[in-house]
């Protein structure tokens, strides 16, 4: 993980800005809400509520709002918000950016925040539960059939899920069709051919838990995947596995759901 510091923070109870839902979410399991004085419409448990002020979207900011804050700290994330981080040091404001790709990075990305805003063992105690549960459901996980299963991150075209997803599917005993640390990317048909999953989940991005698993059905070209001709495709929250925090511990249990069958 790339950890991109402008500006030192050093107050003992800092005024944030959180621009991802990530971060905000692990600021949140810090106990922090009532530090948090700004964040996206797509970040946890604020919206349509009376909490920080929304400046935007994943993608697009009011930057003049986020200024209106007085921010001692801002997060980012990924890669996909290198244009902001830009505007920020821009406007030399205090910006932190976190470029997260492995469920390690994710761990990190918690000591990290952690560290920043004064809280290291409250911090570590987040990451040890999450490791802790995540090695329980992948106990779990090993007394089932390994499968092959592709999470499909997007529909047109079609985008396998990578980054950490590979290795949340390695933890509920499935083969992906992405190698672990691989970015999420367009995938062939001949490489889903002979992938050919054993089931197929859907986490499209920005579609919650609405992902339309008839698109699926509805493609000539997929009749002959096991997953198709089983009906063995379903929609998943994608907010919990598109978004490097402690809900993937929640994707997990939804995937081991989905894909053997069992409630956990």
């Amino acid at each position: 993980m790339v950890n991109k510091e402008i500006h030192g923070v050093k107050v003992s109870n800092p005024r944030i800005v959180s621009l991802a839902p990530s971060n905000t979410e692990i600021l949140l399991r810090l106990g922090l809400l009532n530090q948090i004085a700004g964040c996206t419409a797509f970040c946890p448990k604020f919206k349509n509520s009376f909490g920080p002020l929304i400046l935007g979207s994943w993608l697009s900011i009011d930057f003049e709002k986020l200024e209106f804050l007085q921010p001692d700290i801002i997060f980012t994330s990924t890669f996909l918000q290198e244009s902001i981080v830009f505007e920020l040091e821009k406007r030399k404001l205090p910006v932190l950016h976190l470029d997260v790709r492995s469920l390690n990075d994710v761990f990190q990305s918690i000591n990290f925040i952690g560290k920043k805003v004064n809280l290291r063992d409250k911090a570590y105690e987040v990451m040890a539960g999450m490791k802790t549960e995540l090695n329980d459901l992948k106990k779990l996980a090993q007394s089932f059939p390994r499968k092959n299963v592709l999470i499909e991150e997007w529909f047109d075209p079609c985008m396998a899920s990578g980054n950490w997803v590979p290795e949340i599917l390695e933890i509920c005993n499935c083969n992906s069709i992405l190698k672990a640390g691989e970015i999420s990317r367009k995938v062939s048909l001949e490489e889903i051919e002979q992938f050919n999953p054993d089931c197929i989940l859907l986490s499209w991005c920005g579609f919650k838990e609405k992902s339309d698993v008839s698109h699926v059905f509805a493609r000539t070209d997929w009749q002959n995947l096991k997953a198709v001709q089983s009906k063995q495709v379903f929609a998943i929250n994608e907010q919990n596995l598109n978004s490097p925090d402690p809900r993937l511990v929640l994707a997990c249990k939804e995937i081991i759901q989905k894909v053997h069958g069992v409630e956990v």
